[in-house]
């Protein structure tokens, strides 16, 4: 699989998070392509259970057009001692461009997230809860000194789309091959 966005995990720069808000940072995609799945890297301050997020996508065009969230929702591990990439399935296809890759932590949640500090590439915009809009009108920038350590997969072309709609291929994460197959909600 194929991935844009930041895939290295750098240093030890992480910074917390307000569950209710997505956070995104612009990424191009070089080629038409399926996602398949967002990965985050990070983990939760609560005590227990671990915080609960979402993953999507919205585009670069005011109004930002939301164009798919993971079906979540995600837990993540608590305590910086289960740091690690989290990720959401999703099955969408885009065209070449640039995107917002974005995370919203449900409720009041709070969660960490590594980043490269002076990156001046990430926003935030206020959601309700773990919801996402259908379109954000502007990002407030309040959040604007930080590319986070989020990417996507994806299957260049747009995949082979099995009868269940399903991308069917094989990936490798970390060196463990594994296979995707779930059908997730597309807005």
């Amino acid at each position: 699989m194929a991935t844009f966005g930041k895939t290295s995990i750098v240093g030890t720069t992480n910074g917390l998070f307000y569950g209710g808000y997505i956070y995104s940072c612009p990424f191009t995609l070089a080629e038409d392509g399926t996602v398949t799945d967002i990965y985050l890297y990070g983990y939760s301050e609560a005590s227990s259970p671990g915080d609960e997020l979402y993953l999507g996508i919205y585009n670069n065009a005011s109004p930002f057009a939301l164009q798919c969230v993971s079906a979540g929702p995600i837990i993540i591990g608590v305590g910086v001692g289960n740091v690690g990439w989290v990720h959401g399935a999703v099955n969408k296809a885009l065209t070449a461009g640039t995107y917002h890759l974005g995370v919203c932590g449900h409720g009041s949640g709070n969660f960490h997230c590594y980043y490269t500090a002076g990156a001046t590439r990430s926003y935030e915009a206020c959601a309700d809860d773990s919801s996402w809009p259908a379109t954000v009108a502007a990002w407030d920038g309040g959040e604007a000194n930080r590319e986070f350590c989020i990417y996507a997969t994806y299957a260049a072309g747009g995949g082979a789309i099995g009868p269940s709609g399903a991308i069917v291929s094989a990936e490798d994460v970390d060196g463990a091959a594994m296979m995707r197959g779930t059908i997730q909600s597309e807005v």
